[in-house]
This record gives C-alpha cells, structure tokens and sequence, in this order.
C-alpha cells in the first residue's frame, strides 16, 4: 500500500500592527492517502532547479457563495493582553479581532480598533479547504474550549478544533496562543477514514475589507496609500490594484513568500514556512471585499 504523507502546518500572525502568518506544506501530487492513515507532518526540502514549471491556473470562483448560519456553531472567545478575538465554530474562521492598544480614530472615545469587517461563515478569514471537492471549507467544528483566557506574564494556551466531512475526512485544528505575540501558530492534520484513496489539494482563504473607512480627518491618508492585496512572488512584490481586480480574478504564480491585504496602518499577512511549496495566489472582488486563496 502506498504511503501519502502530507504536512499541513499554518502559523497566522498579524504583521506590522497585527498580521496573519501560517505555514502550509502542500501534498506531493498524483499519490494516495491509503484508509486510515494519518497524515503525519514533514517538512520538505527544496530541491533546487533551473526553471520552476508553473501549475495550472487554478478555477476558483470569484464569489463565495453563501452558506447557511449553522445554529449549532458556537463562538469561541480568545482573550489576550494584546487582543480580543472569536472563532466561529462553523469553518473556524475569525469572526472578530479587536486590537486593545489602538483605536479607528485618534479620538479617545473612539471604538478599539476592529480588524474584522466580513460576516458571513464563509467569508471569514482563515477559512481551510482540503479540496479536490472534499468540501467547501465551512464545515461545523468542534472545539475543547469555549473560552481562553491569556494573562500578561504567562504562558501559551492550546485550542483543539475537530471537524468531519461527508467524504469521510477528519480534520484537527490546532491553534497556540501566546500572550506576549499577534502571532497565532496553527496545524491543521487530515485523516481519511473512508475505503476509497483521496487526493488533496489543500488551500487556505482569507476575505477582507478596508480596515478603516476612507473619511476625512485622519483616515484621509488612505487615499495616498495603496490599499488592497499584496504579495510576495518570486522574491518580487506584486500589488494588485483594485482597477485590475475589477477585471476579473487574477491568479499569482510562483514561489509564494507570503499574501497579505494591506491598508493604512493594518497588514493581515499569510506567510508559509520556509521551504513550502506554495505555488499560486488567487485573488478575486466583490464590492469592497477581496477574497485571497492559497495553495
């Protein structure tokens, strides 16, 4: 029986303020996971070459189509010195981060700042996929916790996440919070426990909207900085301008340092681990919201 090992390990953090980070280590292609066996984490050497060949332009559709609110799902409070978030138990996705040290506006009165703008449980960022139709990545989760509480001075805290899907995969989602750090490390592993091979093709998805409306006063910045999805390729920076967007999806191909949405003062930032084999970034609109798919 062939053995398939694939390692899917996801650090998110939120840069310069605050930033998504998270290591992926995609499947090898064309091999099977045999029944029940995990996949088990490893880490893959980059292999040198002269000319990487490129991928197939990946089909991903430029909206998200809507799911229905689960009433089961729960919302999972993290607390910490540095923030305040909630997962959503439908998907896993951050349902809300909200910055304790800065605010939308210099007023003191102003709301804390919100990083999160998107509502529905499948535009929520941090939404994985193992694909190949194994799923549309809104699956209901399960979690250890209801609530964790991070104090300054202590240590890091675990929230388990476990979900199962009709084509008989088992997935496990696990995320470290560090009280002192933005930086949330994620690792999800894949179990199939039907009787029938499977081939991943795993990605992660972000959506995003401008941080901050763009008013007068001290927002008006905006205006005069590039405001939108960003990345790494190749060891170049690509900024994809909203212009461009309204075109049509557009897809990034290449070694993918990371992806990010970017605006003002905010960075929220995918960053794979070192040696992954990331290849392309898809990167689709609808109104104001940016829908950023990795794999």
């Amino acid at each position: 029986m062939d053995m398939y090992r694939a390692f899917l390990a996801i650090i998110i953090s939120f840069l310069i303020l605050v930033g998504y980070q998270y290591f992926f280590v995609k499947p090898a292609p064309e091999k099977n996971v045999p029944q029940n066996q995990t996949q088990q984490a490893t880490k893959q050497a980059a292999e040198p070459q002269s000319e990487p060949v490129a991928p197939e332009k990946p089909q991903v559709a430029q909206i998200t189509p809507p799911v229905a609110v689960d009433p089961a799902a729960r919302e999972i409070l993290i607390d910490t010195p540095l923030y305040t978030a909630v997962i959503n138990e439908q998907g896993g996705g951050i349902k809300s981060f909200i910055l304790k040290e800065y605010r939308e506006e210099i007023e003191k009165d102003s709301p804390k700042m919100q990083l999160i703008k998107t509502r529905g449980p499948e535009e929520l960022p941090l939404i994985f996929s193992p694909g190949s139709g194994q799923g549309n990545g809104v699956s209901l989760y399960h979690a250890d916790h209801e609530k964790i509480i991070l104090e300054e001075g202590g240590g890091k805290k675990t929230l388990t996440m476990t979900a199962s899907i009709n084509s008989g995969l088992d997935i496990t989602r696990t995320m470290v919070f560090d009280p002192q750090s933005y930086m949330i490390s994620i690792d999800y592993k894949v179990k199939n426990n039907s009787v029938e091979a499977v081939t991943l093709s795993p990605s992660l998805s972000l959506h995003n909207q401008p941080f901050a409306e763009n008013t007068t006063g001290t927002r008006a910045v905006s205006r005069f900085m590039f405001s939108g999805p960003v990345a790494l390729v190749d060891g170049k920076l690509v900024e994809v301008k909203g212009k461009k967007l309204n075109e049509g999806s557009q897809t990034l191909q290449g070694n993918i340092g990371w992806a990010a949405y970017e605006d003002n003062y905010f960075i929220c930032s995918v960053i794979p681990e070192a040696g992954a084999n990331n290849r392309y970034v898809n990167l689709s609109v609808l109104d104001d919201t940016v829908k950023t798919v990795i794999g």
